[in-house]
């Protein structure tokens, strides 16, 4: 199914921005900021309910609800972020 998702002008100039990230990008807080203006967008919300659709994983929630902190200089991850970080499987690889 497909979702007519237009996002508020104020944001869409934000994803714009974060289109084509580099590969060697530092996350600081004021992207931090600006991503979670993003996030809060009512399309983006709509995206995420659907996010099966869309191959988002569950932990893009988690990430999200602590961009303040994962943004700082310095940041080490923890437990839950290393758990939230796993890459999903589909069967068994040797």
């Amino acid at each position: 199914q497909e979702h007519d998702l237009p996002l508020q002008p104020d944001t869409e100039v934000v994803a714009q921005c974060y289109t084509n990230i580099p590969e060697n990008y530092t996350l600081t807080p004021q992207h931090a900021k600006e991503l979670l203006g993003l996030w809060k967008d009512p399309a983006i919300q709509e995206a995420f309910a659907h996010r099966a659709e869309y191959h988002l994983l569950d932990s893009t929630r988690y990430f999200f609800g602590h961009l303040d902190r994962v943004a700082l200089p310095g940041c080490v991850p923890t437990q839950q972020d290393v758990v939230h970080t796993r890459v999903k499987t589909t069967g068994i690889a040797e």
